[in-house]
């Protein structure tokens, strides 16, 4: 996610071969004597200048004539507010099935929330710099426009650290409450969630200070200095790309030993194969990230990279309310069947309101693992054995 941070300095290598749709002003700079990258960072700043004969940021390719009325991304606007959209129904679900079976909330259910906040307000910001040049080239981007579109990208770079953050640790939250006997289990993910603490701290710190001063990060004619942004950008990709597939991984082999039929892992594991999703964001932005890091035409080649980091903590913040949609749908379906008189093996919907503690406890799908609450109460598992459970949801 550090792609923000990579055009605080020049870049260090020409690439005149790089000739993509996405780099149609490097093309058009290649064609130029001087290809020094002191050259190229002072022809940003001479389009910055007030007398400058260019309206926009870069000067445009020959033949191309500038616009600066341009209008705004629409994949933009489609991604965020699908963003925001589906993840705030899936967040409402997830607080109907509490409701509907009466449980109070855990720690998991309020960081979920939190989760879903921090993931509409980021997309919130991605949705304020499309009017400000995301997706759109240089060229057509005045230096007022492109100012404050960096100024919004440094708060959003800061901001996706603890966004990030609080989507995996209401995973992880869960995880460990479904888990709750699986001591082993639970000790490895308080470490990962105490790794991740300490990682995302110091990575946000970082980016907060990236330069000095601040404003250097959006306001390249201020003078001052910025950190090296290799190695910022390396970890957090790393980082992210590996929590992502740990919290994916890390429940695969409890879930499949246990006494269920196929089917009934397999089902288990579906949030899980969603979360897959996420780690094809992240792999996606890092190849964006990595094949554009020396384009000037910054405002064009970030909308890709955005859209994939807003789906990223977005598919974060569906995976952790999946769980709870199963009990949802035998609460509706028992529903349906007494109303046509239908008749229903669904042991867990056996309330009057097809909601009991035991059908709600099948919201997480893990329901034949007992709990170590300390209300214990028999629970009738899918093979009809009895076995020790509790109201763990």
């Amino acid at each position: 996610m550090t792609w923000w941070l990579r055009c605080v300095h020049p870049p260090r290598i020409f690439l005149p071969s790089y000739t993509s749709r996405r780099s149609t002003y490097d093309h058009h700079l290649a064609a130029r004597r001087d290809r020094s990258p002191r050259h190229l960072v002072t022809t940003m700043v001479t389009a910055t200048h007030p007398k400058s004969k260019f309206p926009g940021v870069l000067p445009p390719p020959p033949g191309v004539t500038p616009n600066i009325h341009f209008q705004q991304s629409g994949w933009n606007l489609l991604t965020q507010i699908t963003c925001i959209a589906v993840t705030t129904i899936f967040i409402i679900l997830r607080l109907w099935a509490k409701r509907l079976a009466s449980l109070k909330f855990h720690a998991d259910d309020w960081v979920s929330v939190g989760a879903w906040a921090s993931c509409t307000l980021y997309c919130s910001l991605c949705l304020a710099t499309g009017p400000l040049g995301l997706g759109i080239h240089m060229w057509n981007v005045t230096p007022q426009k492109f100012s404050k579109f960096f100024e919004i990208g440094y708060v959003i770079e800061v901001f996706y650290g603890p966004v990030a953050f609080i989507t995996k640790l209401a995973i992880l939250l869960l995880l460990m409450r479904i888990f709750s006997i699986k001591k082993t289990f639970v000790v490895s993910v308080k470490i990962l969630i105490g790794v991740l603490a300490l990682y995302y701290i110091a990575i946000t710190l970082v980016k907060i200070f990236i330069c000095k001063p601040v404003e250097k990060f959006w306001n390249h004619t201020v003078p001052g200095t910025c950190l090296n942004t290799n190695t910022i950008f390396i970890s957090d990709c790393i980082i992210a790309l590996i929590t992502d597939f740990v919290i994916l991984a890390t429940p695969l082999p409890v879930i499949w030993g246990l006494q269920m039929d196929v089917k009934k892992k397999l089902g288990s594991s579906f949030a899980l194969v969603v979360g897959a999703i996420a780690c094809v964001a992240s792999i996606l932005r890092l190849d964006a990230s990595i094949k554009t890091m020396d384009d000037l035409d910054k405002s064009y080649i970030f909308e890709p990279i955005l859209l994939y980091s807003s789906g990223e903590i977005a598919i974060g913040v569906i995976c952790g309310c999946i769980p709870m949609m199963p009990a949802l749908y035998r609460h509706y379906r028992t529903r349906v069947n007494r109303h046509f008189g239908w008749t229903t093996n669904d042991t867990y919907a056996s309330s009057k309101n097809g909601m009991s503690g035991d059908s709600y406890k099948g919201m997480v799908p893990l329901r034949n693992i007992p709990s170590t609450d300390s209300a214990h109460r028999t629970v009738i598992t899918s093979n009809g054995k009895s076995m020790m459970g509790s109201r763990h949801v």
